[in-house]
């Protein structure tokens, strides 16, 4: 008996939707009603409002669990430390909605420039993960993610308001994760006592309990050991030059979504929340961090004069070529006619590295071999943050074109843009990937903000916006 009643709730359930669904289509909104001999009339407008409520829930639902899906590809470790129970659920969660996504993204046809682009970025990271693994023979399915994710996020970037909504969405949580990791602060200038204690490090290198940071809970982790007056914060990340990824992110949010008009009050929000982002990125204490911030401040300043004093597209598109070509290769290439740099970088006092400048600076040991390289070499260095000059050095010259292109077609939009402030958040992704994380590039989360950027700066979306 209880089988066949709920059979006939659902039969119910069925007709009422069917009805609704003819009323809201029907160009008279009068149907003859007895005719489906329905007893539930007053629940069409409930019903139709549980529809709406259930496209939006998983409108949302699907935005967040792609983002979270992304930033996590990163060392976002927001689930490393839940119980096993709810990490195997959101992880779960998280594939099928990049799964959904990315079935929804074959389907769809948008702004043939988007798709383009999503297509080339696809194309580049695979040729790049093909070009290592044939190198050092190691299998990494990142690349295949950040393919999956380049066309899952054509539904968003391809619609003006998916896009400002993901923006936001993506700005909102940086600031807050900023806001939070910001708090320790107080706690080592005694201005507050949190409760804190050590857990075990998760990613990274190995065998390093030195590293174990401090948990302060809900507003993030702190290296156990003080670094320049106190400990360096490092957010969520598994260190803090992970945790400047995501600032740098944040700031290039705060950058495509700075409102142009509106109240006066939401505009001092938005620069009081630029404090907050200067003072995180400030005690991360992070030297990779701070060069390039510096490399993007004296972008910024060059664009502006160029943009104010010369209007020809084509200068700005040297400004941006000069400031990844110049930190990637030129400089490296410079310094390495210098006699003994090695030696002088490594006791230099502005930064006080040390010997942590080891891994960035080894090119200097190649000598007048740095300039000769033009195929793929069977014996390389890794050098870190510095994704050009890493990239030379293992492929060579003919191998840095597929990137090199890849540049060209972002700075060539960013130089076409009436609007700076997309131009700069440009300047910013790209400095990020180039001299911050270089791995990242090809991975999820460096597809991602990549593809929002370009979009967020396309002309027509552009004028949609506005």
């Amino acid at each position: 008996m209880l089988t066949v009643k709920i059979m006939k709730f659902l039969g119910s359930i069925r007709n009422i939707i069917f009805i609704s669904d003819a009323y809201n289509d029907s160009p008279t909104k009068n149907l003859t009603f007895a005719a489906y001999n329905c007893e539930y009339k007053f629940l069409f407008p409930f019903i139709r409002y549980l529809k709406k409520l259930f496209r939006l829930l998983l409108h949302w639902t699907l935005l967040i669990l792609l983002l979270l899906f992304v930033w996590n590809q990163t060392h976002f470790q927001f689930n490393q430390y839940w119980s096993e129970t709810w990490g195997s659920a959101i992880k779960i969660a998280m594939q099928i909605s990049v799964v959904v996504m990315f079935v929804v993204g074959c389907g769809h046809l948008g702004d043939r420039r988007l798709v383009d682009f999503s297509l080339a970025l696809v194309v580049i990271t695979l040729f790049y993960g093909l070009l290592n693994y044939l190198q050092s023979g190691t299998f990494s399915l990142a690349p295949i993610k950040a393919s999956l994710t380049a066309v899952a996020l054509l539904p968003v970037v391809c619609d003006t308001r998916n896009l400002k909504q993901f923006l936001l969405l993506n700005y909102w949580l940086g600031l807050l994760l900023i806001i939070l990791s910001t708090i320790p602060l107080l706690h080592f200038l005694g201005w507050v006592d949190l409760p804190h204690e050590s857990i075990r490090r998760v990613g990274g290198e190995l065998g390093r309990p030195d590293l174990d940071p401090l948990s302060f809970g809900v507003f993030g982790r702190t290296e156990s050991y003080a670094h320049s007056g106190f400990p360096r914060l490092q957010g969520w990340s598994s260190e803090p030059l992970h945790a400047a990824y995501f600032v740098f992110w944040t700031f290039a949010c705060w950058l495509l979504t700075f409102p142009r008009s509106g109240s006066t009050l939401k505009r001092i929000f938005y620069w009081f929340s630029l404090v907050f982002i200067l003072i995180n990125l400030w005690g991360l204490q992070s030297s990779s961090a701070w060069i390039s911030g510096i490399v993007i401040i004296l972008g910024s300043i060059a664009l502006w004069l160029v943009r104010r004093f010369c209007q020809q597209t084509s200068n700005l598109l040297w400004i941006f070529t000069f400031f990844v070509l110049g930190p990637g290769l030129l400089i490296p290439f410079a310094l390495a006619l210098i006699p003994d740099m090695h030696h002088l970088i490594i006791n230099e006092s502005f930064f006080s590295e040390g010997s942590n400048w080891r891994g960035k600076i080894d090119f200097l040991n190649l000598g007048m071999g740095l300039y000769s390289r033009f195929s793929p070499q069977l014996e390389f260095m890794s050098i870190s943050h510095n994704l050009l000059l890493d990239l030379y050095i293992r492929y060579g010259y003919f191998f840095l074109l597929p990137i090199m292109l890849q540049f060209f077609i972002l700075f060539d939009r960013a130089s076409r843009s009436r609007f700076y402030c997309g131009a700069l958040a440009m300047l910013v992704v790209v400095i990020a990937h180039t001299l911050l994380i270089p791995e990242a590039i090809f991975i999820p989360s460096g597809i991602m903000f990549q593809m929002l950027v370009f979009a967020a700066i396309t002309p027509l979306l552009q004028n949609r916006h506005n």
